[in-house]
């Protein structure tokens, strides 16, 4: 089971568009996509696709590759599979009462 504090911090970033739209663009990617491609498409500045990037990788619901001035991102899916469980957990105790 995942703690409490782990649980706020997943929550706290997929709670803002800009970061679950970027969640949503990477689960359309079959391998990791360049930050500049991602940049591009959300019309961000560099400072703020950084920002939730850092919220992205602080919480583990994205994956950074680096190959040279280059930084491509990919979602990681075991992380999602355990919000998934924990949702399903809810469901069930709530069955439950």
């Amino acid at each position: 089971m995942m703690t409490s504090k782990t649980l706020v911090q997943l929550f706290n970033a997929l709670s803002d568009d800009t970061r679950l739209k970027i969640i949503l663009v990477l689960s359309k990617h079959e391998a990791h996509a360049s930050c500049q491609m991602l940049r591009k498409q959300f019309n961000l500045s560099q400072p703020a696709m950084s920002h939730h990037f850092r919220i992205l990788k602080e919480s583990k619901l994205v994956n950074m590759r680096k190959v040279g001035r280059h930084v491509y991102y990919s979602l990681n899916w075991e992380k999602l599979g355990q919000v998934e469980k924990f949702m399903q957990d809810l469901k069930m105790m709530e069955r439950g009462r």
